[in-house]
């Protein structure tokens, strides 16, 4: 396999991971804005928070929860041709995968099941990054 055809097919894995840690986490955050009881359960927790303020939080952790996912995509997207994989790629948008499964990690929705697809997810993404021979 040639290398082009190597850096299609390592392009359109990073394509695919990374448009499905965004929908996962899109669909998320309109679940969660879209019904009032949510925002009563959060509300039990903290106290002086009123309905705009928790839909800004939503909006801000879906912001960085799908920040990561989009800039390795463009960046892969518009230099892959030009300047391939080298480590320095595979070393910067590796830790910043780690650094965005921590954030998601820590936010502990363990009762949601998109955030544990999200992790695996964002596994796969780094496993995909890292893995990627020098081109």
């Amino acid at each position: 396999m040639n290398k082009f055809k190597k850096d299609e097919k390592f392009l359109m894995k990073i394509l695919i991971v990374s448009a499905l840690i965004i929908f996962f986490i899109s669909l998320e955050a309109i679940i969660l804005a879209k019904d009032y009881n949510n925002f009563n359960e959060f509300r039990k927790n903290v106290s002086d928070i009123s309905y705009d303020d928790y839909l800004n939080l939503i909006i801000m952790n879906m912001f960085l929860g799908v920040l990561n996912p989009i800039i390795i995509s463009l960046y892969t997207f518009f230099t892959i041709k030009k300047y391939g994989i080298n480590n320095i790629y595979k070393m910067f948008f590796g830790f910043a995968t780690v650094l965005s499964l921590a954030n998601i990690i820590l936010q502990f929705r363990i009762k949601s099941i998109f955030y544990y697809l999200v992790i695996i997810l964002h596994l796969i993404l780094f496993y995909f990054i890292v893995s990627k021979e020098r081109t």
